[in-house]
């Protein structure tokens, strides 16, 4: 009996961890690719981080125990991704796409992603932040589906996010302070560090390596923080504290540390210089102090920094430089170009004789010229003529023409020799004479040529007749020529509705599962215009399932999931056996206790 537990036992551990190995090591990895008609997809192995890139959805991928076809993921991945990096224009998050990533702790989502799909994000991932580009109004109109419990408990920030200054504990007599506008982490205290670490995840490629599952408080800032400063009375740097900070540059130590616990500052990739407080030798009897690809500096100046601050200008940066009297420098605390002012020099409008100019744009601040003006033309003189002095039958004329900028000249108008007529004719109206107007260039004039008014010519107003909703008029009379009315036409008053019978309209039949409705409506029978409507429901008419088959006899429905199940606790014979004997251990490990149909174990 003894050996027939030691082989279930042996079989059930099997099957755990067959469970758990999602691909095959791969040899040579691709760093880029596509995933989508129009979205790519690029790793970086530097930062362990996954950028998905392009316009549309992502491709739905496989991404079950046996089979992994998505293309960024390999066996040493699923155990280093940290990052996800979705850019704008991508829409959705497909099935399983970023499944059995035991590392993955920040991700970044655009506005433009409006689906993400079933399980899209594994519910037991580590994500602690997600950044999410929109609002939060945004965020809330995203449909998440089931099975991404791990991003909605994570860290939510959305928009332009800026960390912010925090602090808190990291040891029985220690604390830790953030600064949001440094970047820089500060442990200070006495005594050893808390450690960081855990044994839930084993890393397969190395038996005695835990995955970090992300407990330390600082976790949050792990991508910001650029520098470490370990202060005085600090003794033990704890395990994993500083572990996989990309951005980490510089670190402060000062010499009353005397261990480094494990892989205190592992995959700090990026990290250049320690400034150690005591001396070589005593940096030397350190524990677990060793560095690749860093510069170790002993008794360093304690750097008491000079600010000298160059304020931006429209085209080029502000920064600050700091400055120690040991002649270390450095520039940061960047502030963008300041951009153009722009202001509009005005135009200047061309005379008869001089050339304008047109609108330009120059910078108010700086002023240098953005938009340069042009020359217009001279408008050369514009003359209108006038007589001054009308000529006559004994004297000469003035003709005068003066130009808009006031220039002006004369001519002379020679005598008249005899009176030269121009007839204008005054048709007649219906209620004036009509006449000849006799004019003389020398002034002289008369009238002549009555004609008779005409009178009005009468033309019929056709009545309106009042409808339902509005009032008529009786019929009038006008003039056809001049427009005046002859008789007014009076207004008559609307009729009003007259109801026809109710009819049905918008029949939706009752289901299963939905009340059905009718809408009763009533028209006037005279414009048919909708006088009133009544919606009224019709009561749903429930499953039946008469001849037992576990399915609605109506609309087909499942009634009973189990009767398409196809899972082995629910099959016959030897099938059966071998699962009621893993469902025992499952029970009494308190596993797995219901089917994915709902039906109960055990």
């Amino acid at each position: 009996m003894k050996k027939i537990s030691k082989i279930l036992s042996v079989i059930l551990v099997i099957l755990m961890v067959i469970s758990i190995i999602p691909i095959t090591a791969s040899a040579a990895a691709p760093t880029s690719g596509t995933c989508g008609d129009n979205v790519t997809w690029e790793y970086d192995e530097v930062t362990n981080t996954l950028t998905i890139s392009g316009e549309g959805p992502m491709y739905g991928y496989q991404a079950d125990d046996y089979n992994d076809e998505r293309p960024w993921i390999t066996y040493d991945r699923c155990f280093e991704l940290e990052r996800i990096v979705i850019n704008e224009g991508v829409t959705s998050v497909p099935y399983n796409a970023f499944v059995k990533c035991f590392k993955l702790s920040c991700v970044t989502l655009p506005a433009s992603v409006t689906h993400i799909d079933e399980n899209a994000f594994e519910d037991d991932s580590p994500i602690l932040v997600v950044h999410y580009l929109g609002t939060e109004e945004e965020w809330n109109n995203v449909t998440i589906c089931s099975g991404n419990e791990a991003l909605l408990n994570a860290k939510l920030y959305c928009g332009d996010y800026k960390p912010t200054s925090a602090s808190g504990t990291c040891g029985e007599n220690l604390t830790w302070t953030f600064d949001a506008d440094t970047f820089t982490l500060t442990i200070s205290g006495t005594g050893a560090m808390d450690d960081f670490y855990t044994d839930y995840i084993t890393d397969f490629r190395d038996p005695m390596d835990y995955i970090y599952d992300g407990k330390r408080p600082w976790e949050t800032y792990k991508y910001e923080i650029k520098k470490v400063v370990i202060s005085d009375g600090v003794t033990i740097i704890g395990n994993n504290a500083f572990r996989l900070f990309i951005s980490l540059k510089e670190v402060e130590i000062s010499n009353s540390v005397t261990e480094f616990n494990y892989r205190a500052f592992y995959d700090c990739d990026n990290l250049t210089d320690i400034y150690y407080s005591g001396t070589e030798e005593e940096w030397n009897s350190i524990g677990n102090n060793k560095f690749e690809n860093v510069t170790i500096h002993y008794n360093p100046c304690t750097h008491e920094y000079n600010q000298t601050v160059t304020a931006p200008t429209c085209t080029e940066q502000g920064y600050t430089t700091y400055t120690c009297e040991c002649g270390n420098s450095y520039v940061d605390d960047y502030v963008d170009a300041l951009g153009h002012t722009e202001e509009t020099i005005p135009a200047v409008e061309p005379t008869c004789t001089e050339a304008g100019l047109t609108d330009g744009v120059k910078c108010s601040v700086c002023d240098e010229v953005l938009k340069a003006q042009e020359t217009v033309p001279a408008t050369g003189h514009n003359y209108t003529s006038e007589i001054t002095v009308p000529a006559t039958h004994t004297a000469t004329g003035v003709m005068t023409y003066t130009c808009t900028c006031g220039d002006s000249y004369t001519e002379v108008i020679e005598k008249l020799e005899k009176h030269n007529y121009e007839t204008v004719v005054t048709a007649p109206t219906c209620t004036e004479q009509g006449y000849t107007t006799c004019t003389c260039e020398c002034g002289d004039t008369y009238i002549a040529d009555y004609v008779d008014e005409l009178g009005h010519t009468e033309e019929i107003i056709p009545a309106v007749a009042p409808t339902c909703t509005e009032t008529g008029l009786t019929e009038g009379a006008k003039c056809s020529v001049c427009g005046e009315t002859v008789t007014e036409q009076k207004e008559l008053p609307a009729n009003g509705h007259s109801p026809a019978n109710a009819v049905e309209e918008n029949y939706v039949a009752p289901s299963c599962t939905a009340d059905g409705s009718v809408d009763k409506v009533v028209y006037c029978s005279v414009c048919d215009e909708e006088i009133s409507r009544t919606t009224e429901t019709i009561e749903m008419l429930g499953h039946t399932d008469n001849d037992g088959d576990g399915y609605c006899d109506a609309d087909n429905e499942l009634l009973d999931p189990t009767v398409e199940c196809d899972h082995a606790c629910h099959k016959d014979g030897f099938t059966n056996l071998i699962w009621k004997i893993i469902n025992f251990f499952n029970k009494l490990l308190g596993l797995n206790n219901t089917c994915s149909c709902g039906a109960a174990h055990y």
